[in-house]
């Protein structure tokens, strides 16, 4: 059995940042003490033997 986790990336002021997109990775966030997930972070996640995965993103403006 795998073990995925999904991240949204946002722009925020011209830096890509990593919002926690599922309860395990919202579980990371808080064991890090931050709302979002560094990049050092993902890292130490996928050596714990979780698959990172970006949730897609929908184009700015996009209305359903």
């Amino acid at each position: 059995m795998e073990k995925i986790i999904y991240i949204e990336a946002r722009k925020n002021y011209g830096a890509w940042v990593y919002y926690p997109a599922c309860p395990q990775s919202e579980l990371f966030a808080e064991i890090a003490k931050a709302k979002t997930l560094s990049i050092d972070t993902i890292k130490f996640i996928e050596k714990l033997g979780y698959k990172v995965e970006r949730k897609a993103e929908e184009p700015l403006g996009w209305s359903k």
